[in-house]
């Protein structure tokens, strides 16, 4: 994944030190084999999660430009309906890449059988601080990738 703007290093920095950590502490927590095995289980873990977040890369970057917008008109969340491939990638990325590390909120709601609609709240304060830990300015990124 490129690491260019404020928002890709952002997101570079959840993927490094949340994501994969997570994933690595898990292969720790189940680990039965050799050191070897372990260490290519991580790196594994670590391959499989860039993958999965650069394909998340812009579902993400949309989602906090809908949700920065909805903020700035005094809105505290946005609704994502999953009937929408667009929303619903939308609804994919937030959720696992900021709802488990408590940098958003997601709740659901049927709209029809097997069909919901998640309405998601970042919390800015937490992401705003993981932000300055990669060295981002979390308004301005969110500006940029606005335009």
């Amino acid at each position: 994944m490129e690491r260019g703007d404020g928002l890709d290093r952002l997101l570079a920095w959840i993927v490094e030190h949340d994501v994969i950590d997570d994933g690595q502490k898990d292969v720790d927590l189940n680990a039965s084999a050799s050191d070897d095995d372990l260490m290519d289980a991580k790196s594994d873990v670590a391959a499989r999660e860039w993958e999965r977040a650069t394909a998340l890369r812009d579902p993400f970057r949309r989602g906090l430009a809908l949700a920065a917008a909805a903020r700035d008109r005094g809105e505290p969340a946005i609704d994502l309906d999953d009937r929408d491939p667009d929303q619903n990638a939308v609804a994919d990325a937030l959720t696992q890449l900021l709802v488990p590390y408590d940098l958003a909120e997601s709740r659901s709601r049927e709209t029809e059988p097997m069909h919901y609609v998640y309405s998601v709240s970042v919390n800015w304060d937490a992401l705003g601080a993981v932000a300055t830990n990669a060295g981002v300015d979390l308004n301005r990124a969110v500006a940029d990738a606005a335009r």
